[in-house]
């Protein structure tokens, strides 16, 4: 299973939460603010770790079809130096992060599988993106097969096969003006 996690650095600068000591303690373990507070580029640093955090909350969320339901703290996040990987330590099981980052956001992908294969495409999020995401992975990966994206009860979203009841799986993150798409490629 896979989740993703977007963090859109325009709405990130306006958000307080870096300096605020209050949601740092319900969100990040004693050894992630030490590692936020000793980095040479702490905000860089805090919303790459909480996007570690939410993409493997994602992953874990789709893996055991469970409420949504955060509780940051149980998701502890080893970054590399480099922050653009790790592993993500939740409920006795490991993730594996891997972090993109550019001028405008900050993109982390998390799974249980180590060098999982996947698709990613970015849009704005003025756009429909759910529509462009959908009709792009069926004329890329299933032609002639129309698809859309659907939440379960849990809010957790999967392509949707039309005229079948068959369902793939899809992550799907968007932050302040941006919307990213990670869809897991089947290995042969």
């Amino acid at each position: 299973m896979i989740g993703n996690d977007l963090i859109d650095f325009k709405a990130a600068s306006k958000n307080s939460r870096l300096l605020n000591a209050r949601f740092r303690k319900k969100a990040f373990t004693p050894g992630e603010e030490k590692f936020i507070d000793e980095s040479d580029y702490p905000e860089k640093t805090f919303w790459t770790i909480w996007s570690m955090k939410e993409a493997a909350y994602k992953a874990r969320q789709r893996e055991t079809n469970s409420p949504p339901k955060l509780n940051p703290v149980k998701f502890e996040c080893f970054p590399s130096d480099d922050l653009k990987s790790g592993i993500v330590r939740a409920f006795g099981k490991i993730y594996h992060s891997k972090t993109q980052f550019s001028k405008i956001y900050i993109h982390s992908i998390a799974s249980a599988e180590d060098n999982i294969q996947f698709f990613l495409k970015f849009y704005s999020k003025n756009s429909d993106y759910k529509a462009r995401f959908s009709s792009l992975i069926s004329r890329k990966f299933l032609p002639g097969i129309e698809i859309s994206v659907e939440k379960n009860t849990f809010k957790i979203p999967s392509f949707h096969l039309k005229d079948s009841t068959g369902t793939l799986p899809v992550s799907i993150s968007h932050d302040g003006n941006l919307a990213a798409l990670v869809f897991p490629l089947i290995k042969s």
